[in-house]
Order: C-alpha cells, then structure tokens, then sequence
C-alpha cells in the first residue's frame, strides 16, 4: 500500500462520517496545520497517528488496510472480500457452520 493508497483512505473515511481534514485533525488532537502538511506533502502517517484515526473512525487498523481502492487493487481478491462481508452478516451459529463447511471443501480439494 502506497502512501496515496492511505490517504485516499483517509479521505474516504472522513467523507464517509462528514469530517473535514479540520474535524479529523479535531479528533484526533493534532494540529491543524500538522494534518494538513502531511497530506499536502504525501508524508507516510506514524502508526499512533493511523491508530488514533482508526479509533475515532470505529474500525480496527486491520480494517483500514483492508479496502478495495480505485484501481481495484485488494489485499483480497473480490469473492474473498464477498465471503467476509457475508461472514459478518452471520450469526455465531452461522459462521461456525461456514467455517465447518470451508474446511471440509479445504479438505475435499486437496484429495
């Protein structure tokens, strides 16, 4: 993941909740001017500072590297990303049962 590649997630995060990069900035109790000089400049954030935005935003750092950008370029192929999207929707029950389901697929592919 390149350095455009978060913050374009930035941005997308932000956009999504209706924060400006000042309301971010806010948030995260960073200077104003120290946001914006890191995404004018394309500057790589340290780690407490994506892990400070990802605490404001609801999501887990995992997640934040977990997206599909623009150039469709996933760390999960597209019926990867659709079975844990649709894991998700499961209840408990449901997932064990996927996961009993996938291991036995796992087990009859190999053979």
């Amino acid at each position: 993941m390149t350095v455009e590649d978060i913050h374009r997630r930035i941005r997308e995060l932000s956009e999504e909740r209706g924060w400006t990069l000042y309301r971010l900035a806010d948030e995260i109790q960073m200077s104003h001017s120290t946001l914006y000089n890191m995404m004018k400049r394309q500057t790589m954030p340290k780690i407490d500072t994506l892990e400070r935005m990802c605490e404001r935003f609801g999501i887990s750092l995992s997640a934040f590297f977990s997206f599909q950008n623009e150039s469709n370029n996933t760390w999960l192929e597209d019926s990867e990303l659709e079975l844990v999207n649709i894991s998700r929707s499961l209840s408990a029950r449901g997932k064990d049962r996927l996961l009993h389901l996938a291991k036995g697929m796992q087990v009859t592919e190999a053979e």
